[in-house]
C-alpha cells in the first residue's frame, strides 16, 4: 500500500502544471549560470543578439538572435557565453511544456535584456524658460517609424510633466504621416557604450510654434505616465505617435518616449 501511494504521488506530480517562469541572467567567458529548472520539466534561453553558448562538459553550440533555444540539459550545468569579456543579459524560461519560437512578447521581465543589447531607446523634449513663463503653446513630440525602417518600434513608456514634475492633460496620437516638427531630437541608446547603435525612428518637437495634431486618439487624460500595466504601443514602418500637451503659464515642461526596436 506504502508503495502504491508513492506511485500515485509521483503521478500526480508529473501530470501537474506550474506557470512558467522568466529570469534575466548575465552570461561571458567567465561568468556562468547553473541549469536552474525551478521545478519545472524544460528549460528554453532567448537572446536578443547571437553568440555561442558553452555547455560545460558536452562542448559549444551556436545561439541564434531572436529565437527560443531549447537548453533542457544536465540541471546544473554551468552555461557561459564562449569568448565573451563582457557579459550579455539573455532571458531563460523555466517551463512544463514546449513554447513558439519567435520573440517573446514584451513584459517588465525581458525588457531589460533587450536594452542590455543596445535595442532600446529614449526620446526627450523640454523647454524652460529664462524667466518668467514659456509661451502658452501646444507643444509636441513625436516619435515616427519611417517607411523603410526594418525594425518595429514597442513604445513602453510614455511621461509628461510641467513646473518641474507636475501631471499635465496629455493626448497621444497615432499617426501615419511624419510631422516633421521644427527641432529634431536624436534617439539616446539606453545601454550606456552603445551609442553606436543608433535608432531607426525619427524624432522631432516643435519648439518654435503652437502646433495641435490630429490622428486618431489612443490615449487623453491627466497623468505623468500614459502606459501603464505593462502596456506597449507597436509602431510597424510608416507609423507614429505624437505625444500633445497644451503648456499655459508654466515655466518648464517635458516629454519623453522610450521604447524597444524589433526585428
Amino acid at each position: 500500500m506504502e508503495n502504491l501511494e508513492k506511485l500515485l504521488e509521483e503521478i500526480k506530480r508529473s501530470l501537474e502544471y506550474h506557470e512558467f517562469q522568466d529570469q534575466i541572467i548575465s552570461l561571458s567567458a567567465t561568468q556562468s549560470w547553473p541549469l536552474n529548472y525551478k521545478n519545472r520539466k524544460r528549460l528554453f534561453l532567448f537572446s536578443p543578439v547571437a553568440f555561442t553558448l558553452s555547455l560545460e562538459e558536452l562542448g559549444n553550440i551556436f545561439i541564434p538572435a531572436s529565437t527560443w533555444i531549447d537548453i533542457s540539459f544536465r540541471p546544473n550545468m554551468q552555461i557561459r557565453a564562449y569568448g565573451l569579456s563582457t557579459s550579455i543579459n539573455v532571458l531563460v524560461r523555466a517551463c512544463d511544456q514546449n513554447i513558439n519560437q519567435g520573440e517573446p512578447s514584451l513584459t517588465s521581465g525581458n525588457i531589460p535584456a533587450m536594452i542590455s543589447a543596445g535595442q532600446g531607446f529614449s526620446a526627450y523634449a523640454s523647454q524652460t524658460a529664462s524667466q518668467g513663463n514659456l509661451p502658452s503653446y501646444g507643444y509636441n513630440l513625436c516619435v515616427f517609424n519611417p517607411s523603410g525602417s526594418t525594425v518595429d518600434l514597442a513604445v513602453f513608456e510614455l511621461r509628461s510633466g510641467v513646473n518641474y514634475g507636475a501631471a499635465v492633460f496629455t493626448t497621444v496620437y497615432l499617426v501615419s504621416v511624419d510631422p516633421g516638427y521644427d527641432t529634431s531630437i536624436t534617439p539616446v541608446n539606453l545601454r550606456a557604450g552603445r551609442a553606436q547603435l543608433t535608432s531607426q525612428a525619427h524624432a522631432t518637437a516643435n519648439y518654435n510654434s503652437s502646433i495641435f495634431p490630429s490622428g486618431t486618439v489612443l490615449d487623453s487624460m491627466a497623468a505623468s505616465e500614459l502606459l501603464t500595466n505593462n502596456e506597449v504601443i507597436c509602431l510597424t514602418p510608416g507609423y507614429g505617435l505624437i505625444m500633445n500637451i497644451y503648456a499655459s503659464s508654466v515655466p518648464q515642461y517635458g516629454l519623453s518616449a522610450r521604447w524597444l526596436e524589433v526585428k
